[in-house]
Protein backbone atom coordinates (compact mmCIF):
# COMPACT_ATOMS: atom_id res chain seq x y z
CA UNK A 1 0.00 0.00 0.00
CA UNK A 2 2.80 2.12 0.51
CA UNK A 3 3.83 2.67 -3.22
CA UNK A 4 0.21 3.76 -3.93
CA UNK A 5 0.14 6.11 -1.05
CA UNK A 6 3.40 7.41 -2.68
CA UNK A 7 1.77 7.84 -5.60
CA UNK A 8 -1.36 10.14 -4.70
CA UNK A 9 0.96 11.85 -2.27
CA UNK A 10 3.41 12.87 -5.11
CA UNK A 11 0.20 14.06 -7.79
CA UNK A 12 -1.12 15.87 -4.26
CA UNK A 13 2.17 17.68 -3.89
CA UNK A 14 2.19 18.62 -7.55
CA UNK A 15 -1.44 20.32 -7.74
CA UNK A 16 -0.40 22.30 -4.07
CA UNK A 17 2.64 23.27 -6.06
CA UNK A 18 0.09 24.53 -9.25
CA UNK A 19 -2.66 25.99 -6.20
CA UNK A 20 0.16 27.82 -4.92
CA UNK A 21 1.31 29.62 -7.70
CA UNK A 22 -1.85 30.22 -8.55
CA UNK A 23 -2.82 32.10 -5.86
CA UNK A 24 0.16 34.02 -5.25
CA UNK A 25 -0.19 35.40 -8.81
CA UNK A 26 -3.74 35.84 -8.16
CA UNK A 27 -2.90 38.48 -5.36
CA UNK A 28 -0.10 39.61 -7.44
CA UNK A 29 -2.51 40.38 -10.60
CA UNK A 30 -5.79 41.79 -8.29
CA UNK A 31 -3.60 44.21 -6.39
CA UNK A 32 -1.09 45.73 -9.34
CA UNK A 33 2.20 43.82 -7.95
CA UNK A 34 2.49 41.36 -10.91
CA UNK A 35 5.85 42.00 -12.92
CA UNK A 36 7.14 40.26 -15.72
CA UNK A 37 5.29 37.17 -17.46
CA UNK A 38 3.90 34.95 -15.70
CA UNK A 39 5.38 31.26 -16.34
CA UNK A 40 1.80 30.05 -17.67
CA UNK A 41 1.23 33.02 -19.84
CA UNK A 42 2.09 31.25 -23.14
CA UNK A 43 -0.25 33.75 -25.34
CA UNK A 44 -3.37 35.90 -26.00
CA UNK A 45 -5.58 32.47 -25.46
CA UNK A 46 -3.22 30.69 -22.88
CA UNK A 47 -2.80 33.19 -20.33
CA UNK A 48 -3.48 32.54 -16.23
CA UNK A 49 -3.24 36.00 -15.56
CA UNK A 50 -6.29 37.30 -17.53
CA UNK A 51 -8.01 34.46 -16.37
CA UNK A 52 -6.85 35.41 -12.86
CA UNK A 53 -8.08 39.06 -13.40
CA UNK A 54 -11.39 37.90 -14.35
CA UNK A 55 -14.64 37.69 -12.26
CA UNK A 56 -14.76 34.09 -12.09
CA UNK A 57 -11.35 33.51 -10.34
CA UNK A 58 -12.70 33.78 -7.19
CA UNK A 59 -15.67 32.78 -4.67
CA UNK A 60 -17.62 35.34 -2.75
CA UNK A 61 -14.08 37.26 -2.62
CA UNK A 62 -11.94 34.23 -2.16
CA UNK A 63 -9.54 33.01 -4.93
CA UNK A 64 -10.34 29.65 -5.87
CA UNK A 65 -6.53 28.34 -6.29
CA UNK A 66 -6.36 29.12 -2.69
CA UNK A 67 -9.83 26.86 -2.06
CA UNK A 68 -8.21 24.42 -4.05
CA UNK A 69 -4.80 24.67 -2.24
CA UNK A 70 -6.67 24.05 0.98
CA UNK A 71 -8.94 21.17 -0.43
CA UNK A 72 -5.71 19.54 -1.86
CA UNK A 73 -4.00 19.70 1.48
CA UNK A 74 -7.06 18.18 3.23
CA UNK A 75 -6.64 15.49 0.80
CA UNK A 76 -3.13 14.71 1.50
CA UNK A 77 -3.60 14.73 5.18
CA UNK A 78 -6.57 11.75 4.62
CA UNK A 79 -3.57 9.99 3.11
CA UNK A 80 -2.38 9.69 6.05
CA UNK A 81 -5.23 8.99 7.89
CA UNK A 82 -5.37 5.72 5.64
CA UNK A 83 -1.94 4.47 6.16
CA UNK A 84 -1.91 5.11 10.18
CA UNK A 85 -5.30 3.56 10.33
CA UNK A 86 -4.44 0.54 8.55
CA UNK A 87 -4.20 -1.98 11.37
CA UNK A 88 -7.97 -0.71 12.91
CA UNK A 89 -10.50 -1.78 9.97
CA UNK A 90 -13.21 0.23 11.18
CA UNK A 91 -11.13 3.69 10.90
CA UNK A 92 -9.40 2.71 8.01
CA UNK A 93 -12.56 2.16 6.16
CA UNK A 94 -13.86 5.47 7.59
CA UNK A 95 -10.75 7.20 6.29
CA UNK A 96 -11.15 5.18 3.01
CA UNK A 97 -14.97 6.80 2.88
CA UNK A 98 -13.53 10.56 3.80
CA UNK A 99 -10.67 10.57 1.04
CA UNK A 100 -13.02 9.32 -1.57
CA UNK A 101 -15.03 12.10 -0.58
CA UNK A 102 -12.79 14.52 -1.08
CA UNK A 103 -11.12 13.04 -4.40
CA UNK A 104 -14.67 13.04 -5.92
CA UNK A 105 -15.34 16.54 -4.67
CA UNK A 106 -11.94 17.81 -6.55
CA UNK A 107 -13.31 16.30 -9.75
CA UNK A 108 -16.65 17.24 -9.44
CA UNK A 109 -14.87 20.94 -8.49
CA UNK A 110 -13.15 20.48 -11.83
CA UNK A 111 -16.01 19.91 -13.88
CA UNK A 112 -17.42 23.06 -12.60
CA UNK A 113 -14.91 25.24 -13.27
CA UNK A 114 -13.14 23.29 -16.81
CA UNK A 115 -17.40 23.69 -17.73
CA UNK A 116 -16.67 27.68 -16.77
CA UNK A 117 -13.67 27.95 -18.85
CA UNK A 118 -14.69 26.31 -21.84
CA UNK A 119 -18.19 27.85 -22.29
CA UNK A 120 -18.18 31.22 -20.22
CA UNK A 121 -14.41 32.55 -21.23
CA UNK A 122 -12.41 32.80 -24.39
CA UNK A 123 -9.18 32.41 -22.59
CA UNK A 124 -7.26 29.62 -20.76
CA UNK A 125 -5.03 28.83 -17.67
CA UNK A 126 -2.70 25.78 -18.67
CA UNK A 127 -1.94 25.21 -14.88
CA UNK A 128 -5.63 25.50 -14.13
CA UNK A 129 -5.94 22.74 -16.87
CA UNK A 130 -3.27 20.55 -15.82
CA UNK A 131 -4.86 20.77 -11.93
CA UNK A 132 -8.53 19.34 -13.75
CA UNK A 133 -6.71 16.48 -15.61
CA UNK A 134 -4.43 15.57 -11.95
CA UNK A 135 -8.17 15.74 -10.38
CA UNK A 136 -9.45 13.01 -12.55
CA UNK A 137 -6.71 10.73 -12.77
CA UNK A 138 -6.38 10.91 -8.80
CA UNK A 139 -9.66 9.96 -8.54
CA UNK A 140 -9.01 6.92 -10.97
CA UNK A 141 -6.32 5.95 -9.17
CA UNK A 142 -7.62 6.24 -5.94
CA UNK A 143 -10.41 3.58 -6.97
CA UNK A 144 -8.32 1.53 -9.08
CA UNK A 145 -5.51 0.96 -5.84
CA UNK A 146 -8.08 0.74 -3.61
CA UNK A 147 -10.82 -1.39 -4.96
CA UNK A 148 -10.56 -4.33 -3.19
CA UNK A 149 -10.27 -3.14 0.30
CA UNK A 150 -12.75 -0.05 0.02
CA UNK A 151 -16.58 -0.17 -1.06
CA UNK A 152 -18.53 2.74 -0.70
CA UNK A 153 -21.40 3.10 1.57
CA UNK A 154 -23.54 6.28 1.64
CA UNK A 155 -24.86 5.59 5.69
CA UNK A 156 -20.96 5.16 6.72
CA UNK A 157 -20.47 8.20 5.06
CA UNK A 158 -23.38 9.86 7.01
CA UNK A 159 -21.63 8.87 10.30
CA UNK A 160 -18.50 10.73 9.13
CA UNK A 161 -20.25 13.90 9.64
CA UNK A 162 -20.82 13.39 12.93
CA UNK A 163 -17.06 12.91 13.78
CA UNK A 164 -15.11 15.77 14.71
CA UNK A 165 -12.26 15.22 13.07
CA UNK A 166 -13.19 14.97 9.49
CA UNK A 167 -15.85 17.46 10.49
CA UNK A 168 -13.29 19.64 11.32
CA UNK A 169 -10.99 18.71 8.31
CA UNK A 170 -14.48 19.92 5.82
CA UNK A 171 -14.73 23.29 8.13
CA UNK A 172 -11.33 23.94 7.60
CA UNK A 173 -11.44 23.86 3.78
CA UNK A 174 -12.95 26.91 3.47
CA UNK A 175 -12.35 28.44 7.14
CA UNK A 176 -8.71 28.42 6.20
CA UNK A 177 -8.87 29.65 3.23
CA UNK A 178 -10.74 32.83 4.53
CA UNK A 179 -7.82 33.02 7.08
CA UNK A 180 -5.21 32.76 4.42
CA UNK A 181 -7.24 35.54 2.29
CA UNK A 182 -7.11 37.90 4.90
CA UNK A 183 -3.74 37.44 5.49
CA UNK A 184 -2.63 37.74 1.63
CA UNK A 185 -4.83 40.89 1.82
CA UNK A 186 -2.61 42.49 4.24
CA UNK A 187 0.32 41.72 2.32
CA UNK A 188 -0.66 43.05 -0.89
CA UNK A 189 -2.91 45.39 0.04
CA UNK A 190 -2.19 47.13 3.11
CA UNK A 191 -3.68 49.72 4.13
CA UNK A 192 -1.10 52.55 2.72
CA UNK A 193 -1.70 50.84 -0.71
CA UNK A 194 -5.79 51.30 -0.71
CA UNK A 195 -5.37 54.83 0.58
CA UNK A 196 -2.62 55.40 -2.21
CA UNK A 197 -5.77 54.32 -4.70
CA UNK A 198 -8.17 55.93 -3.38
CA UNK A 199 -6.79 59.28 -3.34
CA UNK A 200 -5.37 58.78 -6.91
CA UNK A 201 -8.87 58.24 -8.01
CA UNK A 202 -9.94 61.41 -6.00
CA UNK A 203 -7.19 63.17 -8.32
CA UNK A 204 -8.27 61.74 -11.25
CA UNK A 205 -11.88 63.08 -10.43
CA UNK A 206 -10.53 66.20 -9.99
CA UNK A 207 -8.56 66.19 -13.59
CA UNK A 208 -9.79 68.15 -16.50
CA UNK A 209 -11.45 66.80 -19.30
CA UNK A 210 -9.29 66.41 -22.66
CA UNK A 211 -11.24 65.49 -25.94
CA UNK A 212 -9.47 63.30 -27.99
CA UNK A 213 -11.46 63.59 -31.23
CA UNK A 214 -9.71 65.76 -33.25
CA UNK A 215 -7.38 63.14 -33.97
CA UNK A 216 -8.23 59.69 -34.78
CA UNK A 217 -5.98 57.09 -32.93
CA UNK A 218 -3.75 54.47 -34.25
CA UNK A 219 -6.77 51.86 -33.60
CA UNK A 220 -9.99 51.34 -30.89
CA UNK A 221 -10.73 48.13 -29.25
CA UNK A 222 -14.45 47.78 -28.25
CA UNK A 223 -16.07 50.89 -29.87
CA UNK A 224 -18.75 52.65 -27.48
CA UNK A 225 -18.00 50.83 -24.39
CA UNK A 226 -19.04 52.77 -21.62
CA UNK A 227 -15.85 53.19 -20.15
CA UNK A 228 -13.28 55.49 -22.38
CA UNK A 229 -9.49 54.08 -22.53
CA UNK A 230 -6.81 56.10 -23.45
CA UNK A 231 -2.98 55.59 -23.29
CA UNK A 232 -0.31 57.33 -24.91
CA UNK A 233 3.14 54.77 -25.14
CA UNK A 234 6.41 54.44 -26.61
CA UNK A 235 6.89 50.81 -28.42
CA UNK A 236 10.75 50.82 -26.72
CA UNK A 237 9.29 51.70 -23.40
CA UNK A 238 9.98 49.14 -20.64
CA UNK A 239 6.82 50.57 -18.02
CA UNK A 240 5.11 50.68 -21.86
CA UNK A 241 5.71 46.73 -22.12
CA UNK A 242 4.29 46.17 -18.54
CA UNK A 243 1.48 48.36 -18.77
CA UNK A 244 0.49 46.45 -21.99
CA UNK A 245 0.13 43.64 -19.99
CA UNK A 246 -2.24 44.83 -17.40
CA UNK A 247 -4.22 46.79 -19.67
CA UNK A 248 -4.69 43.72 -22.24
CA UNK A 249 -5.79 41.51 -18.92
CA UNK A 250 -8.27 44.38 -17.96
CA UNK A 251 -9.68 44.81 -21.16
CA UNK A 252 -10.23 41.37 -21.17
CA UNK A 253 -12.21 41.37 -17.50
CA UNK A 254 -14.19 44.44 -18.18
CA UNK A 255 -16.37 44.30 -21.44
CA UNK A 256 -17.62 47.48 -20.99
CA UNK A 257 -14.32 49.38 -21.87
CA UNK A 258 -13.09 51.31 -25.10
CA UNK A 259 -9.49 51.39 -25.42
CA UNK A 260 -7.80 54.04 -27.56
CA UNK A 261 -4.44 53.54 -28.55
CA UNK A 262 -1.73 56.56 -29.52
CA UNK A 263 1.61 56.22 -30.60
CA UNK A 264 4.03 58.79 -28.67
CA UNK A 265 7.66 57.71 -29.47
CA UNK A 266 10.17 59.25 -26.90
CA UNK A 267 12.39 60.16 -29.55
CA UNK A 268 13.55 63.59 -31.77
CA UNK A 269 13.09 62.31 -35.08
CA UNK A 270 9.27 61.90 -35.05
CA UNK A 271 8.98 63.65 -31.43
CA UNK A 272 10.42 67.61 -31.21
CA UNK A 273 9.61 67.78 -27.60
CA UNK A 274 12.18 65.20 -27.11
CA UNK A 275 16.37 65.03 -27.86
CA UNK A 276 17.01 62.33 -30.55
CA UNK A 277 17.05 58.95 -28.58
CA UNK A 278 21.10 57.87 -28.27
CA UNK A 279 20.69 54.51 -27.78
CA UNK A 280 17.20 53.84 -30.16
CA UNK A 281 17.93 56.93 -32.55
CA UNK A 282 14.27 56.47 -34.61
CA UNK A 283 13.84 53.21 -34.06
CA UNK A 284 10.71 54.05 -31.96
CA UNK A 285 9.45 55.89 -34.82
CA UNK A 286 9.86 53.13 -37.08
CA UNK A 287 8.26 50.82 -35.24
CA UNK A 288 4.99 53.13 -34.42
CA UNK A 289 4.89 53.78 -38.29
CA UNK A 290 5.44 50.25 -38.97
CA UNK A 291 2.03 49.33 -36.49
CA UNK A 292 0.26 52.36 -38.05
CA UNK A 293 0.89 51.43 -41.74
CA UNK A 294 -0.30 47.34 -40.34
CA UNK A 295 -2.99 48.61 -39.13
CA UNK A 296 -4.56 49.98 -42.45
CA UNK A 297 -4.85 46.33 -43.47
CA UNK A 298 -6.07 45.10 -40.75
CA UNK A 299 -3.19 43.67 -38.64
CA UNK A 300 -1.74 46.92 -36.41
CA UNK A 301 -3.19 45.43 -33.02
CA UNK A 302 -1.58 42.01 -33.56
CA UNK A 303 1.73 44.03 -34.21
CA UNK A 304 1.31 46.23 -31.36
CA UNK A 305 0.68 43.18 -28.92
CA UNK A 306 3.87 41.09 -30.52
CA UNK A 307 6.30 43.98 -30.20
CA UNK A 308 5.19 44.53 -26.53
CA UNK A 309 5.33 41.01 -25.97
CA UNK A 310 8.84 40.55 -27.13
CA UNK A 311 10.39 44.13 -26.27
CA UNK A 312 13.30 43.13 -25.42
CA UNK A 313 14.34 41.10 -28.81
CA UNK A 314 13.09 44.39 -30.61
CA UNK A 315 15.41 46.24 -28.87
CA UNK A 316 18.47 43.73 -29.79
CA UNK A 317 17.59 43.79 -33.51
CA UNK A 318 17.55 47.68 -33.61
CA UNK A 319 21.13 48.05 -32.00
CA UNK A 320 22.25 44.99 -34.64
CA UNK A 321 20.32 45.42 -37.49
CA UNK A 322 19.35 49.70 -37.27
CA UNK A 323 15.47 50.38 -38.70
CA UNK A 324 16.24 47.56 -41.65
CA UNK A 325 16.20 44.46 -39.41
CA UNK A 326 13.09 46.52 -37.18
CA UNK A 327 11.30 46.35 -40.32
CA UNK A 328 12.26 42.80 -41.61
CA UNK A 329 11.60 41.39 -38.15
CA UNK A 330 7.84 43.25 -38.19
CA UNK A 331 7.14 41.73 -41.52
CA UNK A 332 8.19 38.03 -40.67
CA UNK A 333 5.00 38.59 -38.11
CA UNK A 334 2.58 40.64 -40.57
CA UNK A 335 0.42 37.70 -42.21
CA UNK A 336 -0.53 38.15 -45.72
CA UNK A 337 0.13 41.71 -45.78
CA UNK A 338 0.78 43.60 -49.34
CA UNK A 339 4.25 44.11 -48.32
CA UNK A 340 4.90 46.91 -51.39
CA UNK A 341 1.71 48.97 -50.00
CA UNK A 342 3.24 48.33 -46.00
CA UNK A 343 6.42 49.82 -47.26
CA UNK A 344 5.25 52.59 -49.22
CA UNK A 345 2.83 53.69 -46.10
CA UNK A 346 6.20 53.50 -44.12
CA UNK A 347 8.38 55.61 -45.99
CA UNK A 348 5.54 58.23 -46.27
CA UNK A 349 5.61 61.55 -45.18
CA UNK A 350 1.46 61.28 -44.66
CA UNK A 351 2.83 58.11 -42.15
CA UNK A 352 4.78 61.09 -40.56
CA UNK A 353 2.64 63.39 -40.26
CA UNK A 354 0.24 61.36 -38.69
CA UNK A 355 2.43 60.28 -35.99
CA UNK A 356 3.03 64.03 -35.18
CA UNK A 357 -0.65 64.47 -35.09
CA UNK A 358 -0.90 62.09 -32.33
CA UNK A 359 2.53 63.47 -30.06
CA UNK A 360 0.60 66.69 -30.47
CA UNK A 361 -2.40 66.27 -29.19
CA UNK A 362 -0.78 64.05 -26.52
CA UNK A 363 1.40 67.07 -26.11
CA UNK A 364 -1.63 69.08 -25.53
CA UNK A 365 -3.42 66.72 -23.22
CA UNK A 366 -0.33 66.80 -20.88
CA UNK A 367 1.76 63.84 -21.79
CA UNK A 368 5.80 63.84 -20.84
CA UNK A 369 6.21 60.40 -20.82
CA UNK A 370 4.70 56.78 -21.11
CA UNK A 371 2.74 54.96 -20.72
CA UNK A 372 0.01 58.14 -20.25
CA UNK A 373 -3.45 56.73 -19.80
CA UNK A 374 -6.94 58.48 -19.83
CA UNK A 375 -10.08 57.41 -18.50
CA UNK A 376 -13.03 58.69 -20.08
CA UNK A 377 -10.67 62.03 -20.59
CA UNK A 378 -9.34 62.31 -17.62
CA UNK A 379 -5.45 61.90 -16.67
CA UNK A 380 -5.42 58.53 -15.12
CA UNK A 381 -1.52 58.79 -12.68
CA UNK A 382 -0.24 55.18 -12.28
CA UNK A 383 -3.00 53.98 -14.80
CA UNK A 384 -0.39 50.94 -15.74
CA UNK A 385 -1.58 49.47 -12.01
CA UNK A 386 -4.48 46.96 -12.66
CA UNK A 387 -6.30 48.02 -8.73
CA UNK A 388 -6.25 52.01 -9.82
CA UNK A 389 -7.45 51.08 -13.32
CA UNK A 390 -10.52 48.94 -11.44
CA UNK A 391 -11.07 51.36 -8.93
CA UNK A 392 -11.22 53.98 -11.87
CA UNK A 393 -13.55 52.01 -13.67
CA UNK A 394 -15.64 51.01 -10.78
CA UNK A 395 -16.50 54.92 -10.16
CA UNK A 396 -17.61 55.49 -13.74
CA UNK A 397 -19.88 52.93 -13.09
Amino acid sequence: MTKKIYTLAALIIISLVLYGYLSSDYYAVQYGTATGDSICSINAKFDCRTVAASKYSNMVGIPNALLGFMLTFVMLISLFGITLSSDNKEKHQNWLTFAYFLFSLNALASIVMGSIALFAMDVYCIFCMALYAISFVLLGLFIAFFKDSFKFDGSRFAGLLKNTTFLTLLVAVPAVALLGHKIFQNEYSPSAMTKQVNATVRSWKAMPDKDFGSVEPMFVLNPGGKVKLTEFADFLCGHCGTASKTIKSFLKTHGDVEFSFYAYPLDGQCNASFDQNRKYPGFSCTLAKGVLCAQKQGQGVSLHNDIFERQNEYRQIAIESNNEGLTTEMLTKLSGIDEVSWKTCLNDSKSTDRLQSFVKIGNEAGVKGTPTIYVNGKKLDGGANFMVLKAAHDAVN
